[in-house]
């Protein structure tokens, strides 16, 4: 579910450039839950994805829109540091 949620993000910033935060809880965001990104994600993850977006929405207006552009790589990842036994979670994006 969270890679075909994923999907459906770059397929709509490809589309249409910008995604508000509102809309990660409305159709087609909810086919996979009804709840939308918090019924496919945890809390903290969601919340993550937003700022993410957020950021990217920024990026589009400075940049005149991604519609027609495309977003080449949406990575969630968990990364585990041993040093201090913490889990840290990095989303990062790419566009061409």
């Amino acid at each position: 579910m969270p890679i075909g949620f994923m999907d459906k993000v770059i397929n709509f910033f490809t589309v249409k450039g910008i995604i508000e935060p509102a809309m990660l809880f409305e159709a087609p965001f909810t086919d996979s839950s009804t709840s939308g990104l918090v019924g496919v994600f945890s809390e903290g993850d969601a919340m993550e994805i937003i700022e993410v977006i957020e950021r990217i929405n920024e990026t589009a207006v400075a940049l005149g829109g991604f519609a027609g552009m495309r977003l080449t790589e949406l990575v969630f990842t968990t990364l585990f540091v041993p040093e201090n036994g913490v889990a840290r979670k990095e989303l990062e994006w790419s566009c061409a």
